[in-house]
């Protein structure tokens, strides 16, 4: 978060260390649970939980955002020695002519352009954003809601009815709530990976299991969908 928040360090210049991380992050969810992670859940879990995921922020997506926010919130301090103090101009004057109001006038960050151009493309479609922010959430915000489009655009109708479902409001409170005994508030460890494989619509069963039948007669699905609803479950 440091390197990618260093207004003199542009994210292309960290693209490899940010890479790094985000395999090692990948891949400590995948021993967490067990199973290997597809692209697609990876960048899933990445999400916010409001939006369906895990809330594991990926170095790599997040460090344009946190660029653009760090640059604005030391635009006026570095335009302070920028002032001729020969000229009449103010420092009024200079801080609002450099305060960006469109896409166009966003701090430009050479060398790697996939995230960075996917959040400017992203930026300029969304007319709400406010380009003077210092608020990397501002800016993440919006790369947030691009990527769960994506996702939910490439997605067969089965997972598009899962991401509605884990995106809704509330849905995630079982991430966020504080494990606690006494109010019955703790998932053992098998529970807690069945519940983030769900989430992420990974395999629950093996396929194997598909010869395996509930005790009411239906084929187990490897998702578990019906165990899920089935009262016998």
């Amino acid at each position: 978060n440091h390197l990618s928040r260093t207004g003199t360090v542009p994210p292309d210049k960290v693209s490899k260390q940010l890479s790094r991380f985000d395999l090692g992050l990948c891949h400590c969810l995948e021993k967490i649970i067990n199973s290997s992670l597809s692209d697609t859940c990876w960048n899933q879990g990445t999400l916010p939980v409001r939006l369906g995921g895990l809330g594991l922020r990926g170095a790599s997506r997040s460090a344009a955002a946190a660029f653009i926010g760090s640059c604005n919130s030391t635009r006026d301090m570095i335009s302070r020695p920028l002032v001729d103090k020969g000229s009449g101009v103010s420092h009024e004057e200079t801080n609002h002519h450099s305060t960006p109001s469109s896409v166009d006038q966003l701090p430009v960050v050479p060398g790697e352009p996939s995230t960075f151009e996917r959040l400017l493309n992203d930026l300029e479609h969304n007319k709400d954003i406010d380009y003077t922010s210092s608020k990397q959430h501002d800016f993440q915000a919006t790369l947030d809601l691009g990527l769960l489009k994506k996702i939910k655009s490439e997605s067969a109708l089965r997972d598009k009815a899962r991401l509605n479902t884990v995106s809704s409001k509330h849905t995630g409170a079982w991430l966020m709530a504080i494990p606690n005994q006494n109010l019955g508030l703790v998932m053992s460890p098998q529970e807690f990976i069945v519940a983030v494989r769900v989430w992420l619509g990974i395999f629950v069963f093996p396929s194997h299991s598909l010869s395996v039948r509930c005790p009411c007669g239906t084929v187990i699905d490897p998702y578990g969908d019906h165990v899920l609803g089935c009262g016998h479950g």
